[in-house]
């Protein structure tokens, strides 16, 4: 059992705030009373459980970059790290994204127990990509084991490098 507090955000909407995630699956119970009773002589007392169990992920998957440019035609590294503080082996990478581009990556990272290791996506978006075009990546990582993964999202943006010149001397003329 792992307590909590409670922060009311407005509008019926409150945040949990907990100490530590169990390391082993587990589900979530809400315990409350709605001062709002129709009645006087119902208490208002609830409770409720979530029907699934939860697993906190012993992985991490994290890019170092969070604005990422692309310029037509040229290839682009996009560089991401895997930590776990579960299970070490051969971790399956996967990366995806929504515009069809080529993608190259290692196809696995090995991790020692509790390790991390780090790789590389290169991207490029073909010549004739127009200016503007965001791309989103999608980098995933598996455990040996199959039970357990995490991904990281990013967003990459293609403008030709005139264009990128361009808006960098806007900025410093009105700054």
């Amino acid at each position: 059992q792992v307590n909590s507090t409670v922060e009311a955000l407005g509008g019926g909407e409150y945040v949990v705030h907990f100490d530590r995630i169990p390391s082993v699956e587990f589900v979530v119970l809400v315990k409350g009373q709605n001062n709002n009773s129709i009645s006087r002589a119902s208490s208002g007392i609830f409770q409720r459980q979530s029907t699934t169990s939860l697993r906190a992920s012993a992985l991490n998957v994290a890019v170092d970059e969070l604005d990422i440019v692309l310029e037509p035609g040229t290839p682009r590294s996009v560089s991401f790290s895997v930590m776990t503080t579960g299970e070490g082996g051969s971790f399956t990478m996967q990366a995806t994204n929504d515009q069809g581009f080529t993608l190259y990556y290692p196809p696995s990272l090995f991790l020692d127990a509790g390790g991390s290791a780090n790789g590389t996506v290169n991207i490029t978006a073909p010549p004739n990509t127009p200016s503007g075009t965001v791309i989103t990546l999608t980098i995933e990582a598996v455990a040996p084991s199959g039970a357990d993964s995490d991904y990281a999202v990013l967003h990459l943006t293609v403008l030709p490098t005139v264009m990128r010149y361009f808006c960098f001397l806007c900025i410093l003329k009105y700054h």
